[in-house]
């Protein structure tokens, strides 16, 4: 998605080093918001997933540079 659409579908959040921080993505329809931490707005909103409203699937995330865990997904 990177190189088909530069800075679309991308946010940033900050981390705290050795830190967990939860993340929570709500799907409704074809919107998509990321929430961060304890946030209250979404740090990311995206309005146009591509496969509809009925569909099944799976959401990839993508974390630059930093070694990743995702457990609980």
């Amino acid at each position: 998605m990177c190189r088909e659409a530069p800075a679309q579908y991308e946010s940033y959040v900050d981390f705290a080093p050795g830190e967990w921080t939860t993340t929570r993505i709500d799907v409704k329809g074809t919107t998509a918001k990321l929430f961060a931490g304890d946030a209250l707005q979404p740090a990311l909103i995206v309005n146009d997933l591509k496969r509809g409203p009925d569909s099944n699937g799976s959401i990839g995330l993508y974390v630059d540079k930093a070694p990743t865990d995702i457990s609980e997904t």
